[in-house]
């Protein structure tokens, strides 16, 4: 049986370079059964040493977390598009106070962390134009300025 402790599992995430996770991501990384991640999860979000951005999505306290990278992760599939995208590319003078992405899925709108999270539906023949960008240290599916 693994034993799961906050230090290791800081440190593992780190050297995995991982800031959001799920308990799936905790389960293959630590080969732990489900119960005791989800004890380890829930003792340590009501501890407050663990974030919980929304359901099955996780991140270590004290971490700098990326609006980007919550984004991609919070609804999958998805990617940064619209306004927020125009922002990153510097073709707006806006300042946009949202991350706005475009999904197959049905529309949603979250806060997370007090960001607002904005999903606009979008059909599956038009999910494209999308690259995978290094941005703050993450991988992260963003629109591309001609999209």
């Amino acid at each position: 049986m693994t034993k799961l402790n906050l230090f290791d599992v800081g440190k593992k995430l780190k050297e995995m370079k991982i800031t959001v996770f799920t308990p799936q991501d905790m389960i293959m990384m630590s080969g732990a059964k489900k119960r005791a991640v989800n004890g380890f999860l829930s003792y340590n979000t009501k501890k407050n040493r663990i974030i919980k951005l929304k359901k099955s999505l996780y991140a270590i306290k004290d971490e700098y977390i990326s609006p980007y990278l919550i984004a991609n992760k919070a609804y999958l599939p998805s990617y940064i598009s619209f306004e927020t995208a125009f922002s990153y590319y510097h073709l707006i003078p806006e300042t946009v106070y949202s991350v706005t992405s475009a999904t197959t899925k049905t529309s949603r709108d979250w806060t997370i962390n007090e960001v607002s999270y904005l999903y606009r539906t979008i059909k599956k023949e038009a999910y494209t134009g999308y690259v995978l960008k290094v941005i703050e240290d993450n991988q992260i599916q963003i629109a591309t300025p001609e999209k």
